[in-house]
Order: C-alpha cells, then sequence, then structure tokens
C-alpha cells in the first residue's frame, strides 16, 4: 500500500484532525486500470461538489490528478482512496477560521473478483439498519458511515455478498456499497436520493449509458413491494462497474438482457471494470 498525507509519504495523520474527531471531511473511491483513471473527470467534479457543500475551502485541487498518478502502478488494477478533511482544529464542533484540510491518499492492489458470480449473480439480503433523513448530507460521500458499517455487520458470514438498506420512511435506498437499480417493463428506475444515500459516479454513468441506448430511467420513490416486483435488479460502484443480482433473500431474481448490456457498455468505457 502507498499512502500520503497532504502530499508526503506518511501514513500519520494528527489526533486533532477533524475527520478523526468528528468525520469532518469527504472521500472518493476510484478504480486505476494500468496507470489510468478512467471516471477521474467525474469523481473530480464531484469531490469539489461536496467539499462546497460541507465549506471545506480552500482546498486546490489541481496538484491531485499529477500526485496520485505519479504513484500507481501501470501494470496492475488498483484502488485509490483520496479523503478531504477539514483539517487539524481544537475541540468542539465549530471549526477553527481558518482551517487548513488535510488530503489523504492510498493506493492498494485490486484482487481479481469471481468471473461466474459477475455473470450468474449475486445473492443479497436485506438489512435492518435504516439510513437517516438528512437533506444537507444526502448525495455525498461524507466520512460518516456508521449506518452502512452497522448494515455490513448484519451481512457478515451470512453467505450474501451485500445489503439493501431502506430509510426512516420504508423508502429503498440503496445498498451498502452500491447504488440500486431496478429493471420493470424493459425501463429502469433508481431511488431517489433527496435526503439519504450517496450518489455514485458509476450511477451517474450508468444512467447517461441507459439514455445512449435509449432505455428510459427514472429516479423516484422506490417502496419495497416495487423492489420485489422488480424484472431485472442491479447494483453499482466505481470498483465493481454493474453486479447483476439473482437472489434478494428468497426473492429469487432474473439476470437479465437490460442489466448485461449495460454491464457490456461500462465494459467498453473501463475495459478492465468487472
Amino acid at each position: 500500500m502507498i499512502t500520503l498525507v497532504n502530499g508526503r509519504r506518511t501514513d500519520q495523520v494528527s489526533i486533532h484532525d477533524r475527520g478523526l474527531a468528528y468525520g469532518d471531511g469527504v472521500f472518493e473511491t476510484m478504480l486505476s486500470v494500468k496507470g489510468e483513471i478512467p471516471l477521474w473527470d467525474i469523481h473530480l467534479a464531484r469531490l469539489e461538489c461536496s467539499l462546497k457543500q460541507l465549506n471545506i475551502q480552500p482546498f486546490d485541487t489541481n496538484g491531485l490528478f499529477d500526485m496520485i498518478k505519479n504513484n500507481l502502478d501501470k501494470t496492475r488494477q488498483q484502488i485509490i482512496k483520496l479523503t478531504v478533511t477539514r483539517g487539524i482544529g481544537p475541540r468542539g464542533y465549530a471549526p477553527p477560521i481558518p482551517c487548513k484540510p488535510t488530503s489523504i491518499i492510498s493506493i492498494t492492489n485490486r484482487e481479481p473478483g469471481d468471473a461466474l458470480l459477475r455473470t450468474n449473480g449475486f445473492k443479497i439480503k436485506l438489512c435492518e439498519t435504516y439510513y437517516a433523513r438528512q437533506v444537507k448530507l444526502a448525495g455525498l460521500k461524507h466520512l460518516n458511515r456508521l449506518e452502512q458499517i452497522l448494515a455490513r455487520m448484519e451481512i457478515a458470514h451470512t453467505g450474501h455478498a451485500e445489503g439493501i438498506m431502506l430509510d426512516q420512511t420504508g423508502k429503498v435506498i440503496s445498498a451498502t456499497m452500491h447504488n440500486l437499480f431496478l429493471v420493470k417493463d424493459g425501463a429502469i428506475s433508481t431511488p431517489d436520493l433527496t435526503f439519504s444515500g450517496v450518489a455514485g459516479v458509476m450511477r451517474q454513468l450508468v444512467i447517461g449509458l441507459a439514455h445512449d441506448e435509449n432505455i428510459p430511467v427514472t429516479i423516484k420513490e422506490i417502496s419495497m413491494d416495487e423492489l420485489l416486483s422488480a424484472d431485472e435488479l442491479f447494483l453499482t460502484n466505481s470498483i465493481d462497474g454493474v453486479w447483476p443480482i439473482c437472489e434478494l433473500d428468497s426473492t429469487i431474481m432474473t439476470v437479465g438482457e437490460i442489466t448485461s448490456k449495460l454491464q457490456a457498455k461500462v465494459r467498453e468505457v473501463i475495459p478492465s471494470c468487472d
């Protein structure tokens, strides 16, 4: 693993950093393929939007790409995690002004996944842990991820690859680490993330690819009944691309034509995203 803190080769962060103390920051998880970062522009745009939303400023993103790329292995796939915190501050919730942001970069090698599962589909389950509704944080990939941690603990050692999370009103939001898509009668829907969840980079890419293929896409509130009656289900994130789903708890799902088509289209954009 390679780790950089504020551009320096180290894995040490101050105990007074607000990212550690309060989860005061955001992060991006990116796939590198042979030294390239195929979705860099989308990740950067989301990062800058998130920093603006949380008023973590000023933070200069201009040198990030070169800093990361100079440390990549050009022979393999790697996973990059870029974290930006508000920086070091005294005890208390109110941040000091000014406050210099901290950047943390980690780069790890990605191991190959199970090709058969990516074709035949993954088994997932419904989680009991709910997302809280908070419009000011919805969509952001901020550092407070305790809800997903509790949900991941529910599926540990169960044989399920992922877990589906609802919000406090019972609406379907996402999986713990993936965005969710439903296919019904040849059209796609994905949950509205106005109040909860993370607006993923791969989610954005897949919506665009679906439009290119003239597949109708609707972003809306989704109920459990709609989830269970879908013709196809698939999950997305920036590392895994498109995951077809073959079973949700005891409900058997079909890995269908639209899921397979979008999986192939993602591979055209990111040849090794499988």
